[in-house]
């Protein structure tokens, strides 16, 4: 999702903004849709004389930037490439001034568990967590050999 463009005394540098600023209006507008209840809470399901709503952790992260600048080895706008002569002719884009921009994003949804409604209440039924686990019995591998140890 990323552009570079020369700016020039056409108005291309203010085209470019405009473009990123709508692009990211439209970004904006779909993350706010996509961030609500029924992203982290799943229709319910009947299930028998309970009701179950699937619950998970949903994360987004999203990141860009934006800069203007020279190409690459060019300090005083004469540069020599394969493509042109660095005098300015076609093909040579040596001392223009351009600019980038891009950005990317991510979601991540977990599985939690699930809330069950019954005649007799209300409870949250948590999914089991494989790193949870294998947390605790490391932790508790190190604590007994912690013990061990003073005892000897």
């Amino acid at each position: 999702m990323g552009e570079t463009e020369s700016a020039g005394s056409d108005g291309a540098a203010s085209d470019s903004v405009t473009g990123l600023r709508e692009r990211l209006g439209g970004f904006v507008e779909q993350l706010s849709d996509a961030t609500n209840a029924r992203t982290v809470y799943a229709d319910p399901v009947e299930v028998g004389d309970r009701t179950v709503i699937p619950v998970a952790r949903v994360a987004f992260g999203f990141g860009g930037g934006y800069g203007p600048g020279r190409a690459r080895g060019d300090s005083e706008g004469e540069r020599e490439d394969e493509e042109g002569g660095g005098d300015g002719t076609a093909g040579d884009a040596a001392g223009a001034p351009g600019e980038g921009w891009g950005g990317g994003g991510g979601v991540s949804a977990t599985p939690l568990g699930v809330v069950e409604v019954t005649d007799d209440g209300v409870r949250f039924v948590r999914f089991a967590d494989r790193r949870r686990l294998a947390g605790a019995f490391l932790l508790g591998v190190l604590a007994g050999a912690a013990l061990r140890r003073r005892r000897s």
